[in-house]
């Protein structure tokens, strides 16, 4: 008999959501999200109050094993954002500090589907983090790739061979953007385009070995 196909990529992104609202500003949390996390994306234009937590399921993988047994690997997409005037990415570091907590209190969460309750994840953690590193200040954006999975998901997944760079500021990317696309602002392009010109022109008119280079982490 056929099994029937059943996804549980929204009851997932629920259960999450309903942890990461335990996030209150008590011990042992250093930060408050005031109940205010969503599943799905919001545009930066549309949040009306700091902060913001989203989250939303994105690429799903399958790994078939004998007896028609089959690993799915789930990778949640998190999007916090949070407004403070005088520093924040200390407040952005903080509260990802806790969404990591929460992610590694609840390793085995539990979600119910369409057909069964009570249903467990196998492995829940985080696979990178990333930030806006000041450049929206006083706003603060945070990326966390979390995977549903099993211990080796993602390990042997290939590289792309493309690079997506979007060269417009940092607001008009958070507004829309490829969903590959990395944020690479066009004066941050220049500088880096400049530099490495630079260090070409320098390396060009000593012999071999005469001198090393390294680029300023501004560059990177």
């Amino acid at each position: 008999m056929a099994s029937t196909y059943r996804t549980a990529r929204k009851k997932i992104v629920d259960a999450l959501v309903e942890e990461l609202k335990e996030i209150d500003g008590n011990h042992p949390f250093n930060s408050n999200l005031f109940n205010n996390v969503h599943s799905g994306m919001v545009f930066l234009d549309q949040i009306q109050e700091y902060p913001k937590v989203c989250i939303v399921a994105g690429d799903e993988a399958r790994e078939y094993q004998p007896g028609e047994f089959k690993w799915r690997f789930l990778r949640l997409d998190i999007r916090v954002y949070v407004e403070d005037q005088d520093d924040p990415q200390e407040v952005l570091a903080l509260m990802m500090e806790d969404i990591e907590r929460v992610v590694d209190d609840n390793d085995v969460l539990i979600y119910d589907d369409t057909v069964s309750p009570n249903l467990t994840t196998t492995s829940l953690t985080l696979q990178s983090l990333s930030t806006d590193e000041g450049v929206l200040a006083p706003l603060g954006i945070g990326e966390l790739d979390s995977a549903q999975d099993k211990e080796n998901y993602g390990q042997d997944k290939p590289l792309r061979p493309f690079l997506f760079l979007d060269v417009r500021e940092g607001d008009q990317y958070l507004n829309s953007h490829l969903a590959l696309a990395i944020s690479y602002p066009q004066a941050r392009l220049n500088r880096l385009i400049f530099m490495t010109f630079f260090v070409s022109a320098l390396q060009s008119a000593f012999p071999p070995g005469a001198m090393t280079t390294s680029y300023p982490a501004c560059f990177a």
